[in-house]
């Protein structure tokens, strides 16, 4: 499988599977992070004198037109970034009209195809739509690594038909981060397991046990393994049925024969009655509201991650972003000063990171949770595995 820097690319139609399944309201973009993240493969084939073609899906149409679910404000915004020039937004993804704006491309010139998912072949995986947007060019470029763990006609059935097929920059990116903590992460290993979303953590929790040194429970979820212990969690929104998978996990841990150091919080900052305060867990009384771990379970914490190899600091959430806690915000800090190869993976630390302006800390920052949450259980990825990238370990 060739890199895209190997390839002659100058005057090549490139077709870029990217995605751009981003918020949109009142026709402006919420977050662009994931336009910036391909930029630097968009630039690349721009210099190289390539012609450029993009396609996305954005939203749920359900394989029908719907011009509320339009890449126009894509389109609108891509043309307003210096480095890129005009974009020209086909009618359809397919069919003669796109067909003519990409035999007429010109320098300068982009084409964008108009929402994947307008086409009910996309989902499908239907073979026609893949055969169809393969006669678009002459190399295909997979630059969708968050949505790899979809099979789609662009992502899987496309690599049936394209000549030339590769995976772009952040794709690599992805993968190769990915694959640094599953198959080689440098000792001590280090997993924080932050956030609010056990159940849909706990398998990716129980493949790492495989070979984490030491994990360290944060935020809500460490609120409701202390929870399993008989700790008074007060009026915190713990789900209750979770508390016999938490004794299971923690004696699964205690009678493994790797001896993990498994930490919970042995404080946590609370509210109650308007006041924010940190308390020991015995101390916590039935009126209070569990936010974050305490200080004195943040500063243990900042010491073991100095001392880190590798840290993974997973956080997942299933609430909207808001303004770190400060101990969310101290995590970010320690992990970023340290010396370890560090990845962060969930909504919660992604937030934390940008609002603390410290993703120079870091050197992977996964850009979304589904994808890299199926490497991490060891399964593969249908995109990867089309595109040839997979190898005789799981991925």
């Amino acid at each position: 499988m060739p890199s895209l820097t190997e390839l002659e690319i100058e005057s090549r139609r490139v077709l870029v599977r990217v995605d751009f399944d981003i918020e949109i309201k009142n026709g402006k973009i919420e977050n662009t992070s994931k336009i910036e993240n391909v930029l630097p493969t968009i630039n690349y084939l721009i210099e190289n004198e390539a012609k450029v073609i993009l396609m996305s899906n954005l939203g749920n149409p359900g394989g029908k037109t719907d011009t509320s679910m339009s890449l126009e404000p894509v389109a609108e915004y891509l043309a307003s970034l210096p480095q890129i020039g005009e974009i020209i937004l086909t009618d359809s993804c397919v069919g003669d009209g796109a067909k003519n704006v990409i035999q007429t491309l010109r320098e300068n010139q982009i084409c964008l195809l108009e929402n994947l998912d307008f086409h009910i072949g996309e989902e499908n995986c239907d073979d026609k739509l893949a055969k169809q947007l393969a006669s678009f060019c002459d190399i295909y470029v997979n630059e969708a690594f968050s949505i790899s763990h979809k099979k789609l006609a662009s992502t899987t059935t496309i690599n049936n038909h394209a000549r030339i097929t590769c995976p772009g920059f952040q794709f690599t990116k992805e993968l190769e981060a990915l694959k640094k903590i599953v198959h080689k992460p440098a000792s001590p290993f280090i997993v924080i397991w932050d956030g609010d979303d056990l159940n849909y953590d706990i398998e990716v929790i129980e493949k790492l046990l495989e070979y984490a040194d030491t994990i360290l429970l944060s935020g809500i979820n460490g609120a409701t393994f202390a929870a399993s212990a008989n700790v008074e969690t007060g009026k915190t929104e713990i789900n209750k049925k979770n508390l016999p998978l938490c004794r299971d996990l923690t004696d699964r841990i205690r009678l493994n024969k790797r001896k993990i150091n498994f930490q919970t919080p042995v404080d946590f900052t609370i509210s109650q009655d308007d006041e924010s305060k940190t308390l020991l867990n015995s101390e916590i009384g039935k009126s209070s509201i569990i936010t974050e771990a305490g200080t004195k379970t943040i500063n243990n914490y900042k010491q073991i991650i100095r001392k880190a190899g590798t840290v993974l600091w997973l956080a997942n959430s299933k609430k909207a972003a808001t303004v770190p806690a400060a101990a969310s915000s101290e995590l970010a800090k320690a992990i970023a000063g340290s010396s370890a190869y560090c990845v962060a993976l969930g909504a919660k630390a992604v937030n934390t990171i940008k609002i603390a302006a410290l993703e120079k800390g870091f050197d992977h920052i996964c850009g979304s949770s589904t994808a890299p949450m199926q490497i991490l259980k060891g399964k593969s990825l249908p995109a990867v595995t089309a595109i040839g990238l997979s190898n005789s370990k799981p991925l």
